[in-house]
């Protein structure tokens, strides 16, 4: 996940919110980077901004940090946005366009960070070829997981065993900001066997976000005993086993570790046969 940022909003009123909303985005996505060229620093540095001389956040977007994506070897570009974007400083403008120009012309994927207020949606264009970006404007971290948690589902799926709890929650935490649940058990109380991650991981694209909410529920405090969940006892394991509704057809078999209730295994998913034991 990628961020182009208006360094200008770090010159600001707004920088403080605009760091608090980077920060809480950071944490929920570890691998976020942030599109950085050195200009912007030095635009910053020239108006001795707080942001480069007192606040520790710096070396998040900082040449020495991992979380860069530096964009270099900017050539002149004819891009432009609709409606405009307005700038304060001339060559911050043309290097951010340039930026633009570099990244959709190769195709690749980024979440513009303009503002705090004002416009929802820009439209990045180029004279020179035909690609274009539609980008939804966040103001903070809650409009920025509703605008963009259909795709954060399918970017963190997971799809290796190394990083499936890692992924897991952050489609569960994802869905629960959007969702607002709030989630009772701790990460490290929740645990999974290989072959419901193996199943998990299969899952058709179409059933992603329906079954991440439906986990998202059974995690929470307020929603996990709703009826749409069904969670019943599975009667012929001594009542130790139980299960909750995915679907008319999909379940998903889980059993209570301790007597707290506190600790959660994830057994099986997409059981065949689901009303057998009943």
């Amino acid at each position: 996940m990628k961020i182009l940022l208006n360094p200008e909003i770090l010159n600001s009123d707004q920088q403080e919110y605009a760091i608090k909303t980077l920060m809480d985005i950071k944490e929920l996505f570890p691998d976020l980077k942030c599109i950085w060229n050195d200009s912007f620093y030095v635009y910053l540095y020239s108006k001795q901004t707080s942001f480069i001389h007192e606040n520790n956040y710096f070396r998040w977007i900082s040449k020495n940090a991992n979380e860069i994506f530096a964009v270099e070897e900017l050539s002149d570009s004819d891009c432009y946005s609709e409606p405009i974007i307005e700038f304060t400083e001339e060559n911050i403008k043309e290097t951010f366009y340039c930026i633009v120009h570099k990244l959709i012309e190769n195709g690749k994927n980024f979440i513009p960070f303009l503002h705090l207020v004002g416009i929802d949606t820009y439209t990045f264009r180029c004279y020179c070829h035909q690609n274009v970006l539609i980008a939804k404007i966040f103001d903070d971290f809650t409009k920025f997981i509703s605008i963009n948690y259909k795709n954060i589902i399918n970017e963190y799926w997971p799809y290796n065993i190394q990083d499936f709890e890692k992924n897991f929650w952050i489609l569960v935490s994802t869905i629960s900001v959007e969702k607002m649940y709030e989630i009772k058990y701790l990460k490290e109380n929740i645990k999974f066997t290989s072959n419901f991650m193996k199943n998990f991981m299969k899952l058709d694209i179409s059933k992603r976000e329906i079954y991440i909410n439906k986990i998202a529920m059974k995690l929470s405090k307020t929603y996990c005993n709703s009826n749409s969940l069904k969670d019943e006892p599975i009667r012929r394991i001594n009542g130790t086993k139980r299960r909750f509704r995915l679907s008319d057809v999909d379940r998903i078999h889980y059993s209570y570790i301790n007597n707290n209730h506190n600790m959660i295994l994830f057994e099986e998913l997409n059981i065949e046969n689901h009303n057998s034991g009943l």
